[in-house]
């Protein structure tokens, strides 16, 4: 999205724990100025990301504690550190599998990027049953029974694609993670059970 796209600035939906390369890090490693606001609503995360999520002196890094579920608050807190007159990288990898209904997680996703700007772009990932049936099944009850709030829906490809109506896919689609780009230098990759797609808003 930096390279390619010339975004700037990016929504981190449901960012989870700080790990390595994180979006700032890569933001900023190509574009010293990208800002980049995460979000989440668990207070452990944002302690953690306040603690070591800091921005290169040209960027800037924010923290929100909100929920996806309500997209235009955390849109109208997100504003304070993005234009939403520029385009927008929304990443939302790993979350709408905690959606039950397809319909709701379509909704958030068109609230997200209604009032963005146009060549947007839309980054989503979800957990798959699709490429080992039963293990994912398994580990899929194992976590709901363990945890439960919010349970796993494992997603097919074509669930994950539909996300994007309205959007134009970027190339190569909606793949496997391990399938998304790889680099031709690398080394062989495990397929991962997850499935991923980028797409731009017109």
């Amino acid at each position: 999205m930096v390279r390619e796209c010339g975004i700037r600035q990016f929504l981190d939906v449901g960012s989870g724990l700080p790990t390595a390369e994180n979006t700032h890090e890569v933001a900023q490693r190509a574009a010293p100025e990208c800002r980049v606001v995460y979000v989440d609503n668990d207070p452990v995360v944002l302690a953690h990301a306040r603690a070591l999520l800091t921005s290169s002196p040209e960027g800037a890094t924010d923290y929100l504690d909100a929920d996806m579920r309500e997209p235009r608050s955390l849109l109208a807190a997100a504003s304070k550190t993005m234009d939403f007159t520029e385009p927008v990288g929304v990443i939302m990898l790993g979350v709408v599998h905690h959606i039950a209904a397809d319909g709701d997680a379509k909704a958030i996703i068109d609230a997200l990027l209604d009032g963005m700007a146009p060549d947007s772009h839309l980054a989503v990932s979800a957990q798959t049953n699709v490429i080992n049936p039963e293990r994912m099944n398994q580990a899929a009850a194992a976590y709901n029974e363990a945890f439960g709030r919010p349970p796993i829906h494992l997603y097919t490809p074509e669930r994950l694609t539909a996300l994007f109506a309205g959007l134009e896919l970027v190339k190569p689609g909606v793949v496997s993670t391990a399938h998304w780009r790889p680099a031709a230098d690398a080394e062989e990759t495990p397929v991962k059970d997850a499935f991923v797609g980028v797409a731009r808003k017109p």
